[in-house]
């Protein structure tokens, strides 16, 4: 999948009567929530959370209907639903399936965000790169992350259209609509926070916007 990063690390299992064959360990990959409104779209009423996988091409021979997997970074384990698809154009080739919670679930519930540190600007076609400042006081004194992709891509996304982008070192391709986000590299401790999400225009700083944000 040349040109996409998968930030998210899953191990395959091959599900039989005698229990749990380990068939892939810890592939790049992503896996997006569905929303309610993505679910009524497939006609997929479930009332176990649903999502979407993405791997690359070389987990076709394992990627099958009914296999486990088990989703690292947040320790939860999944089922893939039907036959998954098959997209082979480069670049960006992959696979993507239906998959489904093990754990029972309330139907329709808020889907949580995938990636939680994530923010959409609008008018953004001049917009180069971005700053986020996490804290846990809603004034900033008590900073506990600051990045900024004008100073280190590393780290950094951004859309591109349906796909998740590294931010190029530089800085964001024009689009009128940008969408960004961020993954630390240490994990930051579940809880309550408040982030603040500056545009760069070149070196020239723009208004921060603030939100909290669940980790």
């Amino acid at each position: 999948m040349t040109g996409i990063y998968l930030p998210d690390r899953l191990d395959v299992y091959r599900a039989s009567g005698s229990g749990l064959t380990l068939m892939g360990a810890s592939l790049p990959g992503y896996v997006e929530r569905m929303t309610a409104g993505a679910r009524n779209g497939l006609r997929a009423i479930s009332t176990k959370p649903l999502a979407t996988l993405w791997l690359g091409l070389e987990a076709r021979p394992i990627l099958l209907e009914g296999a486990q997997i088990y989703w690292k970074e947040r320790r939860e384990w999944w089922t893939v639903q039907g036959r998954p698809l098959v997209f082979s154009e480069a670049p960006g080739a992959h696979l993507e399936a239906v998959i489904s919670a093990n754990q029972p679930d309330g139907l329709f519930e808020e889907a949580q965000p995938a990636l939680p540190l994530s923010r959409r600007f609008t008018n953004a076609e001049t917009m180069t790169g971005v700053r986020l400042d996490v804290a846990t006081n809603a004034d900033f004194s008590e900073t506990i992350l600051t990045a900024s992709s004008v100073l280190s891509a590393t780290g950094w996304l951004y859309a591109n259209g349906s796909q998740w982008m590294r931010i190029p070192a530089g800085g964001l391709p024009p689009q009128s609509l940008q969408t960004v986000a961020y993954i630390p590299s240490l994990e930051l401790p579940g809880g309550n926070y408040f982030a603040r999400w500056t545009p760069f225009y070149g070196t020239l700083a723009g208004v921060g916007m603030a939100a909290q944000v669940a980790l």
